[in-house]
């Protein structure tokens, strides 16, 4: 059995830091996921067991409790979100009603009469953290929850037959690109957190993060019917052994970092050169750092987590 403890991505940077409200953060959203009928005790035993919190402790390590509280709700909410459609995969017609009531709620602003409980907790989610947030950003991050259910469900359903087609679907079923763009919300707001610089350096961080996901849920998938990975669409396109297929992966995630690492280094002059302020220059350099922060943390969490363990 391949041995994905050995598995090392390349980052740069330092050791993170840990933020000193998680533990209360932790016992919060239990509380929260309860409270909204999300899931039974059996079921928030095992989640709590994954210790999500840890990769919002160090992918988060400035935010105020009330900031660390959305993003660790938000990665539980992901997760339910991936529980109820495996759970309902042949059920097609429920997941679409539940994609309408949420497209309805994020519309209007409120939850409908006896909403879904996805529904109560993405609405709880959108409200806290569109307290402190640009009504541009706001608008983006309903876009892409809503974008994520429905997209999650068709991924449940088919099978990506190439890499391109796979990492383009993927893009829009990977929950923790929502909490990606969550760690750049302390960031003072800016128009040039938009321009195409920023938005690619998302994007690769984007892939960076479905890359490790599917390179450290290996195993997981192996044992699943449905064996969703771009691992398996490299071993079928390439026809070679899976731990060929491992590597390319490992190689794909690196190049991204690779890139991104550019990107980062390059912004300022960028900025400049298109007469950008001194606050521009310094609020996409503060949203690069949180954001490539969050996806250290990730992959930090990726290596230890009981989920992924074979």
């Amino acid at each position: 059995m391949i041995d994905l403890r050995e598995v090392e991505l390349s980052f740069p940077g330092e050791a993170l830091r840990a933020n000193p409200h998680a533990a209360a953060a932790r016992r919060r959203t239990r509380e929260w996921v309860r409270r909204l009928g999300l899931l039974n005790d059996a079921q928030i035993a095992e989640f709590d067991s994954w210790r999500m919190d840890t990769a919002c402790r160090a992918g988060f390590p400035d935010a105020d409790e009330d900031l660390l509280q959305v993003a660790l709700d938000l990665c539980w909410w992901t997760f339910v979100v991936d529980l109820h459609i495996e759970q309902g995969v042949q059920d097609a017609a429920g997941i679409e009603r539940l994609a309408d009531e949420l497209a309805s709620a994020l519309r209007d602003g409120s939850n409908p009469p006896g909403p879904h409980p996805i529904t109560a907790g993405a609405m709880d989610i959108v409200q806290r953290a569109s307290r402190r947030q640009t009504s541009q950003w706001c608008d983006s991050f309903r876009h892409f929850m809503l974008v994520y259910l429905t997209s999650r469900a068709q991924d449940a359903r088919a099978q990506a037959t190439t890499v391109d087609a796979y990492l383009q679907r993927r893009r829009q079923s990977i929950g923790l690109q929502m909490t990606l763009d969550l760690a750049q919300s302390p960031t003072p707001p800016s128009p040039l957190l938009f321009s195409a610089p920023m938005l690619h350096s998302r994007q690769l961080l984007t892939e960076h993060l479905l890359l490790q996901n599917d390179i450290f849920s290996l195993h997981r998938e192996t044992r699943s019917s449905a064996g969703r990975s771009i691992i398996f669409c490299l071993q079928r396109e390439r026809r070679c052994p899976i731990e060929e297929a491992l590597t390319a992966a490992i190689a794909m995630a690196d190049a991204r970092m690779s890139q991104f690492t550019r990107y980062q280094n390059r912004i300022a002059d960028w900025i400049d050169s298109h007469e950008g302020s001194a606050a521009d220059r310094d609020s996409c350099r503060d949203a690069l750092a949180r954001m490539l922060t969050w996806t250290r943390a990730v992959y930090d969490w990726h290596r230890q987590a009981v989920r992924y363990a074979p």
